[in-house]
């Protein structure tokens, strides 16, 4: 069984992780889905965050609340928010803390939310800074009026929330959590590669695992969207189904400049492709380049697409075939 995996650079079949579509429960990266289930070209492993907790508290429950203490939406339109920064740039939590309390004064949803959650959890914190007497069951309504109110007591209402808030969000922390995986699914790509071939032909793909791994998943964490504990879970992974699969046996690389994925991307006219970042390009073209000179091992192919137009010069392609057919023979 022959295996022959042609690599098309992803400016002209793959488009992986936009940085700014970032978002946890809803990202997309050609093939990784991060949310009840991480999703990887290779294989699904699907995790319940209802099963997931840390110290015996629900992970979903912290981050219900964590939602409630940040803004929404986001300051400067951000599309999600980086728990490192929380904890370590002070400046930043500051910004959310600040859009926390004007949301408090012009939402209705926002405030009404933040009053349950200190009913339900912190009373016994804010019930004795409301007016003496305060009955229990109209803190609610109580809060919001002193909160609102262009007195004193909403300052210090206001401060007794940032520091509640701030508290929560700069401690939420998940280190390591464990958990027995009940099921992975492989992907079909990977069945198709493990099942024995009757048929004595070659197999085409367009796509590999290898690239995902070392350049994609590489490029999400020195980008700081991927924690060092997710990627190596996710190289694990990736080594076992390495041990798996077959090796290809000529892999065809076609390279290609920054100018010219950009006009490949125009050419193929993908609405969410059109405004991809150039450095973002570069970063994920050195990556590829770096891949193929010092990291993967088998016999490569490498068609120069700058030069090498075999879509508009049918010669181009006949050299190229002459190439293969020499490999083949060797």
């Amino acid at each position: 069984m022959r295996l022959i995996l042609p690599l098309f650079l992803f400016g002209m079949l793959v488009t992986s992780c936009i940085d700014n579509n970032y978002d946890l429960s809803e990202i997309d990266t050609d093939g990784v889905v991060i949310g009840d289930e991480f999703r990887l070209p290779l294989a699904t492993v699907t995790v319940s965050m209802g099963e997931l907790s840390k110290e015996g508290t629900d992970i979903k429950a912290l981050f219900d609340e964590a939602d409630i203490w940040l803004p929404s939406p986001l300051p400067a339109g951000g599309k999600y928010v980086d728990l490192q920064k929380i904890q370590h740039t002070p400046s930043y939590i500051d910004e959310l803390l600040d859009e926390l309390i004007e949301q408090m004064k012009r939402s209705d949803a926002k405030i009404n939310a933040v009053a349950d959650l200190l009913y339900d959890k912190y009373l016994g914190t804010f019930l004795p800074l409301l007016p003496p007497n305060t009955d229990p069951k109209d803190f609610k309504q109580v809060f919001i009026t002193m909160f609102r109110a262009t007195t004193g007591l909403q300052e210090e209402l206001a401060g007794e929330v940032r520091d509640l808030a701030g508290g929560y969000l700069t401690d939420l922390k998940i280190e390591d959590v464990t958990y027995d995986l009940g099921r992975i699914d492989l992907g079909s790509d990977v069945v198709d590669m493990l099942a024995d071939n009757r048929d004595s032909g070659a197999i085409f793909q367009d796509r590999t695992i290898y690239e995902d791994a070392h350049i994609f998943a590489d490029n999400l964490h020195e980008m700081g969207l991927m924690a060092s504990r997710d990627i190596e879970t996710y190289m694990k992974l990736f080594r076992l189904m390495t041990t798996l699969i077959p090796k290809p046996d000529l892999l065809i690389y076609l390279k290609a400049s920054v100018p010219t994925l950009i006009s490949q991307i125009r050419m193929r006219g993908r609405e969410y492709e059109m405004n991809i970042d150039e450095l973002y390009l570069k970063r994920l073209n050195d990556k590829y380049n770096n891949w193929i000179d010092n990291i993967y091992e088998g016999d490569v192919l490498v068609v120069d697409k700058d030069h090498e137009d075999f879509v508009s010069d049918p010669t181009v392609l006949e050299k190229i075939c002459a190439r293969l057919d020499a490999l083949e023979n060797r």
